[in-house]
């Protein structure tokens, strides 16, 4: 399952990646092996321990026919007429490109009939190492050698910093969902340190081949699995009522993790929302319990 979805499929989800992994685990363990997921994100891997997603696409009544490949129907035509094309659907990129540079002419022309419009940024280009180098690229052979390189560099800047944004997230959803609430499907999560490139084969590659032959032979791996300090105090059987959700919630982490969460949160502004424009309704009456009405006269007596 690498390379296999074309970059401008915008529609393919982690449903769609769930049944195609799932359908090949249960091959793999057919032939009597065992199946390592590599690489992808948590999201996707959960997905594959939790069984609880949907396929809300619509079914076909009939079995789909062969996929075309447009850009190859289009790389069949005459450059000339590619960059005619092209330049009635986008003169800026057709000038940028050369007749006889078939190949990008008809990626070009495949973006414009695929999605309606002249940027390849969507889809999968969307994910970290395609957007980054997006000036690199359309810059190609119109600039200057060094101004080239400087985009290049711009780029890998870019993409160092999405990394690191996207490893911390990364490590949260591994604590929040692998660690904090631990399911009975959830595996034990090894943490390995990473930091020393140089020192790769020693912390990365050594400790990660015992932990796998370690499960493969059936045996307690060397390694420690990573555990969550939790308050020894903890009550996993407390039982709260949440009146807001209407919920019942037992143990002392879920309430916890219950208030904190998106649901939870948004009834509680809801609710105080509502609050205050009652106050503010009733504050309303009060200020104007006491004022006089046009027109009557008031009983205060005469000086």
């Amino acid at each position: 399952m690498i390379s296999f979805v074309d970059p401008l499929v915008s529609n393919y989800t982690v449903v769609d990646f769930r049944d195609k992994a799932v359908a090949l685990i249960e091959d793999i363990f057919a032939r009597d092996k065992i199946p390592i997921v590599v690489g992808g994100t948590n999201y996707y891997i959960e997905s594959l321990l939790w069984k609880v997603l949907i396929d809300t696409k619509e079914k076909a009544g009939t079995a789909p026919g062969p996929v075309t490949d447009r850009r190859v129907e289009l790389e069949q035509l005459d450059g000339v007429e590619l960059h005619r094309r092209l330049s009635q659907v986008d003169p800026e990129m057709a000038a940028k490109l050369h007749p006889h540079d078939k190949r990008k002419l008809a990626r070009s022309l495949q973006v414009f009939e695929e999605t309606g419009i002249q940027d390849y940024q969507h889809g999968i280009f969307q994910s970290i190492g395609f957007k980054e180098f997006h000036e690199y690229l359309v810059s190609e052979g119109n600039c200057s050698p060094e101004t080239s390189a400087l985009l290049l560099q711009k780029g890998i800047q870019a993409l160092k910093q999405v990394t690191k944004r996207y490893a911390r997230r990364q490590n949260k959803w591994v604590r929040n969902r692998f660690l904090r609430r631990p399911g009975p499907n959830v595996p034990p999560v090894y943490g390995l340190e990473v930091s020393d490139g140089l020192r790769w084969e020693e912390d990365v590659l050594k400790p990660a081949l015992e932990i796998v032959e370690s499960f493969i032979q059936g045996r307690e791996p060397p390694a420690e699995p990573v555990k969550m300090e939790y308050d020894v105090s903890e009550n996993k059987r407390s039982h709260r009522v949440c009146e807001l959700c209407d919920r019942v919630i037992i143990g002392d982490r879920e309430w916890a993790a219950h208030t904190r969460s998106k649901s939870h949160l948004h009834h509680l502004k809801k609710r105080r929302k509502l609050e205050a424009t009652s106050r503010a309704a009733g504050t309303s009456e009060d200020s104007g319990a006491g004022a006089e009405t046009p027109g009557e006269e008031s009983s205060s007596p005469l000086p």
